[in-house]
Parts: C-alpha cells; structure tokens; sequence
C-alpha cells in the first residue's frame, strides 16, 4: 500500500544508494553549483534580444496557451501602441489581461492587450471601468488642489 511513509522510506533508501554512486553524486554537484541555470540563462537572454514575441509567448505560457505568432499580431492590431494610454510601446511592454484572473479572466488571446507598463502596474487588477474611474477621481482631485493654490 503507497502510504506517505511507505513513500518516504521508499525515497530514503534509494538515496542511500544514490550516494553511493559516484556519477549520479558528480551529476548532483554539477547542478546544485548551477551550470544548468547558467545555460537557461543565457538562451532566456539570447531569446529576449533577439526574438521578441516568442520570448513573451514562452513566459507567458504559464497564463494561458499564447503563441508568438499571435503575441505579434495583436502588437500589430494595437499599432504598437499601449491598449489605455495610446503611448508608443517598447520592448518594456507588458501583457495584460483585459478580465482580470482574479475576477474570472482566462488566458486566451481574446482576453490579452499589450500595455505600457506604469499603466499596467497602476491598473493592477481592475477592470477598464473602476481604473478610468479611479483615474478621473484623481484628475479631480489634482484640479480642486490647482484652484485652491491659485485663488490664495
């Protein structure tokens, strides 16, 4: 029966054994000094400056299943530009979910837009309609301070 001690006890013998071993314990060394996360480094980097939408595409894929293809033709719908603010995007730009997750959004392409990101981390996880409300709040408030400044 596959108890969790059973499991353990399980894990704890082929351990034993598995330091004995000196190639499996070289092949642990080399990973826990991290050559590994090197060369996963180094071709995220490679990635990133050289093929844009696929490198979002793969971070993105933990949100939903995007490919670059599609990442790059929604850039090109937008017109490169930022879904709320209009502002030219660069390769700082952030995916944003339109519903956000939290509040029932998926991951699929029809619920993504490309954002600037000073507005994406203002928006948090708002919709459009309380972050343009919010929005127009502290224009409000900005304008009653200017007309107090200025009537004294």
């Amino acid at each position: 029966m596959r108890t969790p001690e059973r499991i353990r006890q399980v894990k704890r013998e082929y351990m034993q054994r598995a330091r004995l071993d000196p190639e499996k314990r070289n092949r642990w060394n080399e990973l826990r000094r991290g050559k590994h996360k090197a060369t996963a480094k180094a071709y995220s980097v490679k990635l990133r400056d050289r093929h844009f939408f696929k490198w979002r595409a793969r971070n993105w894929s933990r949100h939903g299943r995007v490919t670059a293809w599609q990442l790059m033709c929604l850039w090109h719908k937008q017109r490169g530009k930022c879904a709320l603010s209009g502002k030219r995007l660069g390769r700082d730009a952030h995916l944003d979910h339109i519903v956000p997750k939290s509040q029932g959004g998926v991951g699929t392409i029809d619920n993504i837009r490309w954002l600037d990101p000073v507005v994406n981390q203002a928006r948090q996880d708002m919709t459009d309609e309380a972050f343009l409300a919010m929005c127009n709040q502290v224009v409000e408030w900005i304008g009653r301070r200017i007309k107090t400044a200025l009537t004294r």
